[in-house]
């Protein structure tokens, strides 16, 4: 999710085949992750991918910026 981290993925050699958008709010959450999801099910089974690299960020402490 999110556009910022593709250059670096592609500087360091990962093909980005796909990006999904962050969602804009919480109940948009479970529906991005359900097309997250079935996108990669249909990688396994179409493109016989047996490796596909996630990332997320989580919070480091709950102080706002």
């Amino acid at each position: 999710m999110g556009a910022r981290v593709i250059p670096s993925l592609e500087t360091a050699g990962y093909a980005v085949t796909e990006a999904f958008p962050v969602p804009r709010s919480v109940s948009d959450i479970t529906p991005q992750v359900q097309e997250i999801l079935l996108t990669i099910e249909q990688w396994r089974e179409e493109r016989q991918c047996d490796r596909i690299l996630l990332f997320y960020n989580h919070p480091l402490s709950l102080v706002s910026r």
